[in-house]
């Protein structure tokens, strides 16, 4: 210790100049590094800094820049004093590596403060950028962005041109390429698939291969695995489709039972929902549903009016019908076999009809939905109309026949004018049958008359002769 003592009293007289070596404290005996003005060498014992509380530590008079202390309390660790307030270097100015506290998100930041983007490395090579205008560009990998913890595959980084945004979203894509993924498990089980595009929780969460999907929305096409071309915009729209191709589902829950169905349509809150293989079938309007393939269902049970500024066309077009006959329509015989009624549809009875065999039932409420029960409606039933034509033979298109056990009858009202017009036709040629006769009784009668005349002038000949011969 007297020794330390002395060294350092000679430290603090002796004039030291840019040739006098430095001054070496050790156990050794060794010489100060020649570059190094107080060298400190032990294997056993360290160095103290001065040591002082914060009120101390800002107590000191004048504190020189770069002057370096220990404070004890509060905030404890080694300050120095960068010429205009004391810095805790254990804290350290910039961001530590295993954690930071005392921030403050006001003045706390990690970035530049000059005009330059921010650059992020690995292996020295830039990755990523934020530039100064707010966009974020990823660098020399492919194009592929991932943001998200278990987002991506990174066999795929440089080469497959995919975005995955959110937890494990495009978790298992491999060779996948130039998708985008959005949302928590958005396309998580991709592997081939390409160019779709997933935005939303869980949206098209179990593809596997699909390709050239849209699909938007919470859930949307959750169980889709290869189903190709298929657009979807909202909550779980699609929701059961799998292999399905070229479906376009917009709304709550549209298309949400289909499955296996190809080149369905369907627009509005539940819409054609009801069937999970039907095909080429369209719904328009809320819960708007199809129960089989190559329909159009427009409205639900409870629209009392479906109209426009002109009535609805049919295409008929010569250039494209065959097989054309005019002997196989029937006329008056089908007429007067048809039995006409007055009805009130049961909407009820139909909403559990529905329940019973698709599962799914909207029972919302809303002012007017079973108005349609006060309605009376003129019209047939369709089972009668079809015991009747077949009953002649007829292949009468103006029923709509069930095409599965799901579905329902229906009326084409407007084929019925066919028959009407044959019948029109029929009691014509009747007529203008009966109207010959008729004729020709008339010209028969005509004809007796002008035979009776003759006999009557022979006759008062005859008188006359006979008077005479008495006289």
């Amino acid at each position: 210790m007297k020794a330390i003592l002395t060294c350092l009293g000679f430290f603090a007289l002796m004039n030291v100049s840019a040739q006098t070596p430095g001054i070496s404290i050790n156990s050794d005996g060794s010489n100060a590094d020649g570059s190094a003005i107080l060298d400190v060498k032990s294997s056993s014992k360290g160095f103290l800094m001065p040591r002082m509380t914060e009120a101390q530590k800002n107590a000191v008079s004048n504190p020189a820049s770069g002057l370096m202390i220990f404070q004890t309390d509060g905030e404890s660790g080694f300050y120095f004093y960068d010429g205009t307030s004391w810095s805790n270097l254990s804290k350290g100015e910039g961001w530590a590596f295993d954690g930071n506290s005392g921030t403050s998100s006001g003045t706390d930041f990690i970035g530049t403060t000059d005009a330059q983007d921010l650059v992020f490395r690995t292996n020295n090579v830039n990755r990523m950028r934020l530039t100064q205008s707010g966009q974020i560009e990823v660098l020399n990998t492919g194009s592929s962005v991932f943001v998200g913890e278990g987002a991506g595959n990174s066999d795929d980084l440089t080469t497959n041109q995919n975005v995955f945004v959110g937890y494990e979203s495009g978790f298992s894509n491999t060779t996948g390429f130039r998708n985008t993924a959005i949302g928590m498990n958005a396309m998580r089980s991709n592997s081939i698939g390409y160019h779709n595009t997933s935005v939303g929780y869980g949206s098209l969460n179990n593809i596997t291969g699909g390709y050239q999907n849209t699909s938007s929305g919470y859930l949307a096409m959750n169980t889709n695995t290869t189903g190709a071309r298929n657009s979807v915009l909202g909550y779980q729209g699609l929701y059961k489709n799998t292999i399905g191709l070229g479906n376009t589902a917009v709304g709550w829950r549209a298309l949400y039972n289909n499955m296996s169905g190809t080149y369905n349509t369907a627009l509005g809150f539940g819409t054609n929902s009801a069937g999970s293989i039907y095909s080429n079938s369209t719904g328009i309007g809320y819960n708007a549903d199809n129960t089989a393939s190559n329909s159009v269902v427009v409205g639900n049970g409870s629209v009392t009016s479906i109209g426009g500024q002109v009535g609805w066309t049919t295409l008929s077009d010569g250039r494209f019908k065959k097989n054309v006959s005019n002997d196989e329509v029937r006329g008056l015989d089908f007429i007067t076999a048809l039995q006409p009624v007055t009805y009130n549809y049961d909407l009820k009875a139909k909403e559990r009809w529905y329940k019973e065999r698709f599962g799914e039932n909207e029972d919302a409420e809303w002012e007017g939905k079973y108005e349609i029960e006060q309605m009376r409606f003129s019209g047939f039933i369709a089972q009668e109309v079809e015991k009747a034509a077949e009953l002649l033979g007829y292949e009468f298109s103006g029923v709509d026949a069930p095409k599965n056990e799901n579905d329902i009858y229906g009326l084409r009202y407007s084929e019925f004018v066919v028959p009407l017009v044959k019948s029109v036709q029929e009691l014509n040629e009747e007529l203008q049958s009966k109207s010959q006769k008729i004729a020709e009784l008339e010209q028969q009668n005509k004809e007796l008359l002008l035979e009776v005349e003759k006999n009557s002038e022979r006759l008062k000949n005859l008188e006359s002769v006979l008077q005479l011969n008495k006289k």
